[in-house]
């Protein structure tokens, strides 16, 4: 038998329509309790064709045609159905995608919708790998620019000592000091703490700036109203004038020819040293009026009630 999918009457039976899938019978039948559909088209076997003119024989005409029409129809879907290649089902154009294995044939697919029992493919979700691709910032840190703190070194106090009698290599150590005088500033240095005039080596009553030599030999020293003396430090460069007080040549002052105006009672000498010791004296003199005196580096000069030298040569 060579016809297309549909239902016909099985010469095999006792009249019972069953399905032709386009290659053989299958195991469906049709209701007894209704009249099968009008079939498609003819069988090209004989016995076929004449079992049908049979059947229509037998039945009124008014009932092939009631249940002719319905019937056909349900034939139609199922051929349609039976004949369409299914179509892939899209669950989620994003995410999953229903795979039909391709291993079925269209015979078997509609042998499943006739049963009623349809057959769903395993869905396979593939997550979608991330394009996210994470961007490197170009953009520079600002720069912080550290600014150095200033240091300010502080002026360091110089080892020294206040008013008082202090004793040589004990409270005060021998060297070179001075200080800034006031009016009425005494300095001794002494060979002994007895009190006794015997015990003075040297003393000096000084204004303004005041320089003193103590020496290791000594045994103490006394100042009264001198203000405090710190270890000699000379100057940057030596000035070419001289104010009242002592001052080291060649260090504090420039040696040369200086000149005053001296008023009465005025009292300079130069001397080898800062000791005080009258027998360090170099030279000396109370001036009165105008004075003039020549100086040496290395030699320390002391100006008492004279104002100020100037240097002329």
């Amino acid at each position: 038998m060579s016809a297309p999918p549909g239902w016909y009457v099985d010469p095999t039976t006792d009249g019972k329509q069953r399905y032709w899938d386009g290659t053989g019978w299958t195991e469906h039948f049709a209701d007894n309790a209704l009249p099968p559909p009008q079939p498609q088209s003819q069988l090209v076997s004989a016995s076929h064709a004449l079992s049908s003119v049979a059947d229509k024989g037998t039945r009124p005409w008014w009932r092939r045609k009631r249940f002719m029409i319905p019937a056909a129809f349900v034939g139609v879907i199922a051929v349609g159905s039976a004949i369409a290649k299914p179509k892939p089902k899209s669950v989620s154009s994003a995410s999953t995608t229903v795979v039909t294995r391709p291993s079925e044939s269209p015979s078997s697919q509609a042998s499943t919708v006739v049963a009623g029992a349809a057959a769903v493919a395993p869905t396979t979700t593939t997550p979608a790998p991330s394009t996210t691709a994470i961007k490197a910032s170009t953009t520079a840190a600002p720069a912080t620019t550290v600014k150095a703190a200033t240091t300010v070194t502080p002026t360091p106090t110089l080892p020294g000592f206040a008013s008082g009698t202090l004793r040589v290599n004990d409270q005060i150590a021998p060297g070179r000091y001075s200080a800034t005088a006031t009016s009425g500033c005494y300095w001794a240095r002494l060979s002994g703490t007895s009190g006794q005039l015997d015990d003075v080596l040297s003393n000096n009553n000084a204004t303004g700036h005041v320089i003193v030599d103590i020496l290791p030999t000594d045994a103490a020293f006394q100042s009264a109203r001198c203000g405090r003396f710190s270890i000699y430090a000379p100057p940057a460069a030596p000035a070419a004038v001289i104010k009242e007080g002592d001052w080291v040549v060649g260090e504090e002052i420039e040696p040369g020819t200086y000149e005053t105006a001296a008023t009465d009672r005025c009292y300079w000498a130069r001397s080898k040293d800062a000791t005080g010791d009258l027998l360090t004296i170099i030279a000396n003199d109370n001036a009165d009026g105008a004075a003039t005196v020549t100086i040496s580096a290395g030699e320390m000069f002391r100006s008492n009630r004279c104002g100020t030298w100037t240097k002329v040569g």
